[in-house]
C-alpha cells in the first residue's frame, strides 16, 4: 500500500534498491506497532516516506505536533489485527489526529451550525478546523469509544473542550483522563432505562468535571449533594438529550436546584398543609421533581377535590408528605429518597381508587413511614 502512495514520478521507486528501502521502513513500522524489542518510533520523516499525509509539526513551543498521537495508535493496534495493518489504516491515524489537536486547541467549542461536516478538508487536503472524528477514526486512534452517534458527538465536545492539545497529545494520555469511558457511561445512564442491562458503574464527581462541568461555587453544574439527582436526571432523558456538554451543564444545574428547594421544602414545613399553586416560590412544582429525575409524580392527575386550584391528586399527595414534621431535609436529600416517597404516594393512590380489593402494589408499613 506504501508502493500506491508514492509520486506519480516513481522517483521513489525508480530502483530496486530504493523499492527495498521502502520495504524495510515499512517493516521497521510494524515492527514498532508490535512492540518488538529495539524497534524504534516512527519519525514524521519515517511516515511521510510510506505517503502518510496530514502529520501536523510542533508550533508555538507549546502545541505538540501529531506524531506522538499517530505513535500511540500504532501501538494501540491488537496482535490479531496487526497483519493487516496499511497504509489507508495509519492515514485514518493521521487524519484523526490532525483533527483531534484542531478540536483540543480551539479557543471555544464550535455549534452545531458552525461545526463542519466530518470529511470536510481545505483546499490542500487537510481537515477543516473543527470538523469531528468518526467512530473509525476514535477507534483507529485506540479509543473504544462506543459506537451511537451520541457517543461520539460528545467525545468530539469534550475533546474540543480541552485546554490544549498538549494535554491529549498521546493515547496514555487520554487514557489516564478516562475519556473515553466516562463518555460511553454517560450515554449508558442515559439509556439505562430502555436498556438495564447496560447501566453503568457510578460516575464520580470528578469524572464529570474531568468532561468539563464545574463543581465548585453556588451555581455549580453539579457537586457531591446534586449528584444522586444529577443521575437520575441523566436516566430520565435520551442519549439524543445529553449529547453536548451545554446539555449536561443544563441538566446538572436544573438538578442541583431542584433538590435543593424539594430538601427545604421539607425541611421548612411541618403543618403537612400545601399551599395553593402558585401561590409562593417555595413550594416544588411538578417541574422540579421531572428536574431531579424522579418520575411517577404525574401519574394520577386528577385534580384534588376540595381544592380550588385544581392541583392533582399525585402532586399534593407528595407535598403534603414532603410537609410534615416526620419527613425533613434528610429525608429527601437524594433522588433515590424523594422518588420513595413519589412510589410509595402512587401506592396510596392506588388503593384508595373506591373499590373494595387489595391492589397487587398495597402500600406497606415502609411505605406509610416514608409519607410522614
Amino acid at each position: 500500500s506504501a508502493l500506491d502512495a508514492q509520486p506519480a514520478d516513481k522517483s521513489t521507486v525508480s530502483t530496486p534498491a530504493k523499492i527495498g528501502d521502502l520495504a524495510a521502513l515499512a517493516g521497521r513500522v510494524v515492527a514498532y506497532a508490535a512492540g518488538s524489542a529495539g524497534a524504534a518510533a516512527p519519525t514524521s520523516g519515517d511516515l511521510q516516506t510510506l505517503g502518510v499525509k496530514n502529520l501536523m509539526a510542533q508550533i508555538d513551543g507549546t502545541t505538540p505536533s501529531t506524531l506522538g498521537l499517530v505513535n500511540s495508535g500504532l501501538k494501540a493496534v491488537t496482535p490479531d489485527a496487526l497483519p493487516g495493518l496499511n497504509l489507508a489504516q495509519i492515514q485514518t491515524m493521521a487524519t484523526a489526529a490532525a483533527k483531534l489537536r484542531n478540536l483540543a486547541s480551539a479557543s471555544s467549542i464550535l455549534t452545531d451550525a458552525n461545526r463542519p461536516a466530518a470529511d470536510a478538508v481545505n483546499a490542500d487536503g487537510t481537515p477543516k478546523a473543527g470538523a469531528p472524528l468518526t467512530v473509525d477514526e476514535f477507534r483507529a486512534l485506540g479509543m473504544a469509544v462506543d459506537n451511537g452517534p451520541s457517543n461520539v458527538k460528545l467525545l468530539n465536545e469534550v475533546f474540543n473542550a480541552r485546554p490544549n492539545f498538549a494535554s491529549v497529545s498521546e493515547l496514555g494520555k487520554i487514557n489516564a483522563l478516562n475519556l473515553v469511558d466516562i463518555v460511553n457511561r454517560v450515554m449508558r445512564q442515559a439509556d439505562a432505562d430502555v436498556k438495564p442491562e447496560n447501566a453503568p458503574a457510578a460516575i464520580t464527581v470528578a469524572e464529570l468535571t474531568t468532561l468539563g462541568l464545574s463543581s465548585t461555587g453556588a451555581n455549580a453544574d453539579v457537586n457531591a449533594a446534586s449528584l444522586s439527582a444529577f443521575m437520575a436526571a441523566l436516566k430520565a432523558r435520551a442519549p439524543t438529550d445529553v449529547d453536548t456538554l451545554a446539555e449536561l451543564k443544563s441538566i446538572g444545574s436544573a438538578a442541583r436546584a431542584a433538590q435543593a428547594k424539594i430538601m427545604a421544602y421539607a425541611e421548612r414545613q411541618s403543618s403537612g398543609a400545601v399551599a395553593q399553586a402558585g401561590s409562593d416560590s417555595i413550594t416544588p412544582v411538578a417541574q422540579d421533581f421531572a428536574d431531579m429525575g424522579v418520575v411517577g409524580v404525574g401519574k394520577y392527575a386528577s385534580a384534588t377535590p376540595d381544592r380550588p386550584d385544581a392541583m392533582p391528586e399525585g402532586l399534593f399527595a407528595v407535598l403534603s408528605a414532603l410537609a410534615t414534621s416526620a419527613v425533613n431535609g434528610t429525608r429527601a436529600a437524594t433522588a433515590e429518597l424523594v422518588q420513595g416517597i413519589v412510589d410509595s404516594a402512587s401506592k396510596l393512590l392506588g388503593l384508595a381508587d373506591g373499590v373494595a380489593n387489595v391492589p397487587a402494589a398495597a402500600p406497606t408499613l415502609e411505605d406509610y413511614r416514608l409519607l410522614g
